[in-house]
């Protein structure tokens, strides 16, 4: 039987448990991606359908974690060009479900997106576990939260003034220069201190704990000044959240997180210092 030309039919029993349900979709839509086949499956009766990967079957999670890959009409149903995407994606959902606290992180994703990958990552490392980093970068592609720029620049600062302690350091040490900043953050609220007494206090006590520590990094400009900087963005992101009722304390476990990923990125990033770059 050339299949190119027919489909054949194939009945088979699937355990639906949701990790068995995941792992036959992605055997499947592998196939189809590497065969050039259509797949399709079905609960029950076969219909009509052009779909080059249909998986009627598909947990409601799962249709929600591949919303952007499924057809507008037909959310069980894959385009042929989106199937390579369909696999990694897949690859992606099976590698966070082997992993501790994986069903935990794959129920929030759609809340978090990849900072709870990103967590995630954070669990593995401190298991010596160092193999995830990838997974972390690809689920920031397909996974983007809105906050993502914001957080994105806090790192950037953050990487003037803190060096980079490199990845396989406690995970304390990648948010130092953060948790820092919001303690003097949450002070300055307590005792109802303006903006400007509060981040001048963040500042303060950021460069006196990175220096005290030596854990200060050079780079171009008063060491005072990139403080006050990392400060205000921070400062500017809390307030904004906390306004938003968004900063309570499962967000700000998974903003952590991100934040320590972005981090370690942008120290990496960050090119060699100067002579002219300043610790001071």
């Amino acid at each position: 039987l050339d299949i190119s030309e027919a489909t054949p039919l194939l009945l088979e029993t699937i355990d639906n448990d949701f990790d068995s349900m995941v792992n036959t979709m992605y055997r499947m839509a592998n196939y189809a991606a590497h065969s050039g086949n259509p797949v399709q499956v079905f609960i029950s009766a076969p219909r009509a359908n052009k779909a080059a990967f249909l998986f009627e079957p598909t947990p409601p999670l799962i249709r929600t974690l591949l919303a952007d890959l499924s057809q507008p009409n037909e959310p069980n149903a894959i385009r042929r060009d989106k199937l390579p995407s369909l696999v990694k994606r897949l690859e992606l959902i099976r590698q966070i479900l082997n992993s501790n606290n994986g069903h935990e992180v794959l129920s929030i994703l759609p809340a978090y997106q990849w900072w709870a990958i990103a967590w995630l990552n954070d669990r593995l490392i401190a298991q010596d576990k160092f193999y995830f980093s990838d997974n972390v970068h690809f689920a920031k592609e397909v996974y983007p939260m809105n906050a993502d720029p914001q957080i994105e620049k806090i790192a950037q600062l953050a990487a003037q003034i803190q060096r980079n302690p490199g990845y396989k350091v406690a995970n304390n040490e990648c948010i130092f220069a953060l948790t820092t900043a919001l303690e003097q953050y949450d002070t300055g609220q307590k005792y109802q201190q303006s903006e400007a007494v509060t981040v001048a206090a963040m500042a303060e006590t950021l460069a006196t704990a990175l220096d005290r520590r030596d854990m200060f990094a050079k780079g171009e400009g008063a060491f005072s000044q990139r403080c006050k900087a990392f400060a205000q963005a921070v400062y500017d992101f809390v307030k904004h959240h906390k306004q938003e009722g968004q900063f309570d304390a499962r967000f700000q476990r998974f903003f952590l997180a991100a934040y320590a990923f972005l981090f370690i990125e942008a120290c990496s990033n960050k090119p060699k210092s100067t002579p002219e770059e300043s610790s001071e």
